[in-house]
């Protein structure tokens, strides 16, 4: 059986992958698969933004949590940040869990209301000080 750590490994290499080849999302467009309504269980609500987000993986609670955005900050040429945005959407049954930024099935998840109360978890990416949740 796979652990959560390996599980997340395989998890962030198939999202980097997808980021490779995936189309960037605005607020107001999100790039998902054609069929996002579907998987969603109705229409995709726009709206989650990345401007002030830190790099990481966002749950959207306007979508139940089913989709979830990468955002990544970097400085353009004159030295302003520009934030990108990719958005995906978890396999039919499933939502992101913003504790361990996974999808997975709704009873091993937070509840998705509680989403942005773990966001900070976003903060571990890079540093090499402390383990991930410690």
């Amino acid at each position: 059986m796979m652990s959560k750590v390996n599980c997340a490994l395989v998890v962030f290499a198939a999202v980097a992958v997808a980021v490779a080849s995936a189309s960037e999302s605005t607020p107001t467009d999100f790039k998902l698969v054609s069929n996002a309504t579907v998987v969603n269980g109705g229409p995709i609500i726009t709206g989650f933004s990345c401007d002030g987000l830190a790099y990481g993986y966002y749950a959207d609670v306007s979508n139940g949590c089913r989709v979830f955005h990468i955002c990544y900050p970097q400085q353009d040429a004159e030295q302003f940040v520009v934030t990108r945005m990719w958005s995906f959407i978890c396999g039919l049954g499933s939502v992101f869990n913003q504790e361990a930024l996974v999808c997975d099935h709704p009873e091993n998840s937070i509840p998705c209301e509680e989403s942005p109360n773990f966001y900070n978890v976003n903060d571990y990416f890079g540093r090499l000080d402390v383990n991930f949740r410690e």
